[in-house]
């Protein structure tokens, strides 16, 4: 399941992410493959409070049921990812942010580029073991996507490299 939602953040609370995105200092992530992001989850406590306040309003999620909501806020450049980062959330994630077993994924757009190359893809494996994109949603400022963390995904910007640009994101990853 993926759920998409335009203005996530009300208006006050968009402006508080987008100065972080600002503030923070951002340090590289890596995988055993490469960088995968630049990002910082040392996120004042009043981003999980508006985070989870959104969540119950834009998606009507049930928060009470979740205990965990790790949040990062992520700077990602088509230049500085070495590879093509598909993945699942619900194994690969332990090694990146900190997150064991996360069920569900939240990534909401904050800065960039009004750009298709800049959003987020969902894939399948095909008969030969080979992704192929299922669908795409663009990079659009406060457009938020929840989606199950065991789809496969991936940021556009590896892909599309000619045509993609910087962005800036907020992922949280939801677990009991």
């Amino acid at each position: 399941m993926i759920q998409v939602v335009d203005n996530y953040f009300k208006p006050g609370d968009l402006d508080l992410m987008l100065d972080l995105c600002g503030q923070l200092q951002m340090k590289a992530y890596k995988t055993e493959k490469g960088i995968y992001a630049f990002g910082n989850k040392s996120l004042p406590d009043k981003v999980k409070e508006i985070n989870k306040q959104s969540l119950k309003k834009r998606f009507n999620f049930p928060i009470a049921k979740y205990n965990n909501y790790d949040g990062v806020i992520y700077l990602r450049k088509p230049e500085t990812v070495l590879y093509n980062e598909i993945h699942k959330d619900n194994g690969e994630t332990q090694s990146v942010h900190g997150t064991v077993k996360a069920k569900w994924n939240l990534l909401v757009f904050l800065k960039g580029h009004f750009n298709t190359a800049n959003g987020t893809g969902f894939f399948e494996l095909n008969k030969e073991k080979e992704f192929v994109l299922d669908r795409s949603i663009g990079f659009k400022q406060n457009r938020a996507i929840l989606f199950r963390s065991k789809l496969w995904h991936g940021s556009l910007q590896p892909i599309q490299k000619d045509v993609s640009s910087w962005r800036y994101t907020f992922n949280c990853f939801i677990s009991k």
